[in-house]
């Protein structure tokens, strides 16, 4: 009774030896390649290109990071945008962007009424489309890691005023 199931096992042994890399080689082979983005998409190219900032550019710096953000103005009536550029490599992964319209609260947290803009990550600019309250109020931009569950900074951000010729203020 042995043997026989040391001859089969052997057999299935042999025959996966050569069956799984085979195996293994065409799932390679015959998997689709990884698309790549030659440029970005028009709309966050315009909203960064054609756009008209607002003031001048903020440095931030905090503990394990600094970077410069800029308001701009919405195209075409749309809403305004906040530039974020990072002026070194952050300490903590993957920080989360909040705006928030109140001003004067500077928890350690995110505010229940805040509204998620995006994931803070690499070196280039990142375009973020503000909220439609923030085209005619002040806000603060917040900076929350989820990873390590800590509010990491913000800072007050100005209500971008247009005045009657179009010109940003």
């Amino acid at each position: 009774m042995i043997r026989p199931l040391r001859v089969r096992h052997r057999r299935m042994i042999v025959l996966l030896a050569v069956a799984l890399p085979l195996l293994v080689a065409a799932g390679l082979l015959a998997r689709r390649p990884i698309p790549r983005m030659e440029r970005l998409p028009e709309g966050l190219v315009s909203a960064a290109a054609d756009s008209s900032a607002i003031g001048s550019p903020r440095v931030t710096s905090w503990d394990g990071g600094s970077l410069r953000a800029s308001l701009r103005s919405g195209v075409d009536d749309a809403r305004p945008v906040v530039s974020i550029e990072l002026l070194q490599e952050l300490e903590r992964p993957d920080l989360l962007v909040y705006w928030s319209g109140d001003i004067d609260a500077v928890s350690e947290g995110v505010p229940g009424d805040a509204e998620l803009l995006g994931r803070l990550a690499g070196r280039h600019p990142i375009v973020f489309e503000l909220p439609v309250e923030a085209s005619d109020s002040e806000g603060r931009l917040i900076l929350y890691s989820p990873t390590h569950d800590e509010f990491v900074t913000s800072f007050r951000l100005p209500a971008p005023t247009v005045s009657a010729d179009g010109e940003s203020e």
